[in-house]
């Protein structure tokens, strides 16, 4: 089991200064960079590296949370047995302690905003500043979250656009401008039509979830060769319809789609960690032809194996270095 610790960074009181906290464990690392915004809302910015970062709690309390996925995907799992995924460019509501304690991120990188608001201590110091607006804060996240544990919507350029220039601040007026743009969200939400939420395919049960990681760890299990479809639903025990579409839910591709890239960005370690010919690195992953291994590296990752490595490894590999270890994407 891995041995969790938090590091916490404060900057004296240098006015609109973050707080930020690191954690690390064997697998990876993550890091939350916090800015209070107004009374009773918080701000997020989350760099994980990790396919599991447990909830420290930092904020306890009844609140609502925000998510929006900037890159990677981002595993919800309900205490009902239920999950929820969101990919890049979707956006979430629900209410905290709903969820599972960790937080589960099943591509092992995940790059977004969260927002943290108590709608009792927020709705004061909101209302004040939109004097022509009132927003019940209360009645907002209730309408939201009527039929559903969590609100989801699928990637949307409005959405797109209020959280993507959150990334491109200068840190000289970040605060300010992080409370224009939380102003603009929720005055977008209490104007949405809560019926665009996502219909079908939005949540899945726990036998499905189990069953496409348990395909997920054989397919790792198997680099070597291209696993039958037929021979990954025996194993898992599941018809290719429902594995298929599990599969996509949980990991955001198709199987063999998800299975190539994994197999490219192995081959890409192994490229600058061995000093290994390239055939010989596409033979362990069921490549036996060279030309059809640099195409789908290509394809992956963007150019050859042969420029990767003179781009990743000027110097050159070292010989019989250890490879990495098969397991996180």
């Amino acid at each position: 089991m891995s041995e969790w610790t938090l590091a916490k960074t404060e900057y004296g009181n240098v006015p609109g200064a973050p707080v930020v906290y690191r954690t690390q464990a064997a697998d990876g690392e993550a890091a939350m960079t916090l800015y209070r915004v107004f009374p009773g809302i918080t701000l997020f910015y989350n760099e994980i590296h990790m396919l599991r970062c447990p909830d420290f709690n930092i904020l306890p309390g009844e609140m609502i949370e925000i998510n929006f996925c900037q890159d990677g995907r981002f595993e919800c799992e309900y205490r009902n047995g239920s999950f929820a995924y969101l990919s890049a460019g979707d956006f979430s509501v629900h209410k905290r302690g709903l969820c599972h304690t960790d937080c589960v991120f099943p591509l092992g990188h995940y790059r977004g905003v969260s927002i943290l608001v108590d709608p009792c201590d927020a709705a004061r110091c909101v209302n004040c500043i939109l004097e022509d607006v009132s927003i019940d804060l209360n009645a907002l996240f209730m309408r939201l979250l009527r039929e559903e544990p969590i609100f989801i919507l699928k990637a949307k350029p409005c959405f797109q656009h209020i959280f993507s220039e959150m990334y491109s601040i200068p840190d000289s007026i970040k605060k300010g401008y992080l409370k224009i743009k939380v102003l603009e969200l929720l005055l977008f939400l209490s104007g949405m039509d809560v019926t665009e939420r996502r219909t079908g395919g939005g949540y899945f049960s726990r036998a499905r979830v189990m069953a496409a990681k348990q395909a997920k760890r054989y397919l790792v299990e198997n680099l070597d060769r291209r696993v039958p479809l037929s021979e990954l639903c025996e194993q898992v025990n599941a018809s290719p319809t429902a594995l298929k579409e599990s599969f996509r839910g949980v990991y955001g591709s198709s199987i063999y789609a998800f299975a190539r890239a994994y197999k490219m960005q192995e081959a890409a370690v192994r490229l600058c960690r061995t000093d290994r010919a390239v055939l010989h690195i596409a033979m362990d992953f069921g490549y036996e032809n060279a030309s059809k291994f640099s195409t789908a590296f290509r394809d992956v990752i963007g150019v050859s194996p042969q420029e990767y490595r003179k781009k990743h490894c000027p110097f050159g590999a070292v010989s019989g270095e250890t490879e990495r270890t098969k397991g996180t994407i």
